[in-house]
């Protein structure tokens, strides 16, 4: 994709992101219009993003290899700050 079609797609993001701040600062619609749409982004536009992105990528080693250096990098950030915590010998709060 080019640099254009990646920055109109933001802008639009942006756009309707502040057109709904705006929209709840005018108290346009009623409170509870909130729980409503929060409700169908949840449980029907996320997962209906997430089927299309899985059925519309090719599948392509490169994906492995970052969700591997992903994961290792996520568990060497944990064994660090495990150490770290224990050489201080510090414990939780409640």
């Amino acid at each position: 994709m080019s640099q254009i079609i990646i920055l109109q797609k933001i802008s639009i993001s942006i756009i309707v992101i502040f057109l709904g701040y705006a929209v709840k600062k005018m108290k346009f619609l009623p409170s509870e219009t909130g729980k409503v749409l929060n409700n169908f982004i949840i449980y029907i536009t996320l997962p209906a993003s997430i089927a299309k992105v899985f059925f519309t990528t090719k599948v392509n080693t490169n994906l492995f290899v970052l969700t591997f250096f992903g994961f290792i990098l996520g568990i060497i950030t944990f064994l660090m700050g495990f150490l770290i915590f224990k050489k201080n010998k510090l414990k939780k709060r409640n």
